[in-house]
């Protein structure tokens, strides 16, 4: 899991010296610019880690379709979709979540497929019931921990928390919701920046947080959602109405180190 975070990760000379002050005008002046800066450098890094995760994914199970249930290769998967849902949960191992996704689609995929042999269909019905199962009870400890927080603490971070688990008990959560400023994103890579001093292993799960926050940042954005729309034969009016523009709202340098300070 560690490796497929990294992957998301990238060290150039060039970003890490880059002016803030000098950035931030230049993207005032010409955001559609900025984001598509933004883009050219997310985009490539959230793609190559999903590469890396479907790559395992597909030799693991390639090798195990081709196996008996009690054979090596499959108990494999049995034990990585497993280590996965214990860790999908942490915020130190965010790749968890990818690689259950591609188990997934892997998944739906041998099922659907015709070719597929008798014995091996058992293998999806077993891991999409095991992954099913560890959402369900991921949303329920969520629901637990939320009313925990209600009872305990009224510090702002904790209201938006709150807000944000209300609207996912409606169905109502946005994009929006989630890469605004002081929301889930900005609330975990202040929690992990706040752990790395100590363990710096933690580095390439902030990597990749910061990249998905990113990734999900510029899609949003009206001249990357007008190329997809147009690419699918969606006209611009019909995408306004499906999703509104992303944009987190980033407070001023005070605010933003008071809000820091608060939490």
């Amino acid at each position: 899991m560690r490796l497929i975070q990294a992957s998301a990760n990238k060290t150039d000379a060039k970003i890490c010296q880059a002016d803030g002050e000098q950035d931030e005008a230049r993207a005032l002046c010409n955001p559609a610019m900025a984001f598509q800066d933004l883009a050219a450098i997310a985009v490539p890094l959230l793609d190559t880690a999903r590469f890396s995760a479907s790559y395992f994914v597909n030799f693991i199970v390639q090798r195990a379709v081709k196996s008996t249930k009690d054979s090596p290769h499959r108990n494999k998967v049995d034990l990585f979709v497993q280590d996965f849902i214990a860790c999908m949960g942490s915020s130190d191992w965010p790749a968890a979540e990818l690689l259950l996704r591609m188990f997934v689609i892997s998944m739906i995929s041998l099922a659907k497929d015709k070719k597929t042999p008798g014995v091996a269909k058992i293998m999806p019905l077993e891991v999409l019931g095991m992954v099913a199962a560890a959402f369900s009870q991921l949303t329920s400890n969520v629901k637990k921990m939320a009313a925990s927080i209600a009872e305990n603490s009224d510090d702002d971070a904790s209201s938006r928390l709150l807000q944000l688990v209300e609207l996912v008990n409606y169905n109502k959560l946005s994009v929006r919701d989630m890469v605004a400023w002081g929301g889930p994103y900005h609330l975990t890579l202040i929690h992990l920046d706040s752990r790395c001093a100590i363990d710096f292993t933690l580095q390439s799960a902030a990597a990749y947080f910061t990249v998905d926050w990113l990734s999900q940042v510029c899609q949003g954005h009206p001249t990357n959602r007008g190329a997809r729309t147009r690419k699918a034969g969606i006209s611009s009016t019909d995408d306004a109405e499906r999703q509104e523009v992303v944009f987190p709202q980033q407070p001023s340098k005070q605010q933003d180190r008071s809000r820091t300070a608060g939490l």
